[in-house]
């Protein structure tokens, strides 16, 4: 894991339903660790009560508040961290 770390150029955000085992808590817990010993830029952010997939509407694990917490958050990092360009929309890291 630490070597693709190392290689992360752009800041990553990260949101876990704390249920989860595909990655775990401990998963998480391990990749978090990595990202700070290297100096990366990330956001984590878990959602208790919610497993794997929790932002698909069309599942069980499905958890709506969590799903609307998870988009803010996508949109503002989206905001902070990206560039759009033209009618391309291509997407350009702004930040490290």
């Amino acid at each position: 894991m630490r070597s693709w770390v190392g290689d992360l150029t752009c800041p990553l955000l990260g949101l876990f339903g704390a249920e989860d085992q595909h990655p775990s808590p401990e998963h998480v817990a391990v990749l978090e660790t990595a990202l700070k010993a290297a100096g990366k830029t990330y956001e984590f952010h878990s959602y208790d009560g919610a497993g794997h997939a929790f932002m698909q509407v069309d599942r069980p694990s499905y958890r709506p508040e969590a799903t609307v917490d998870a988009w803010q958050r996508i949109w503002a990092w989206f905001g902070q961290y990206l560039l759009w360009s033209g009618s391309e929309r291509s997407q350009i890291c702004a930040r490290t």
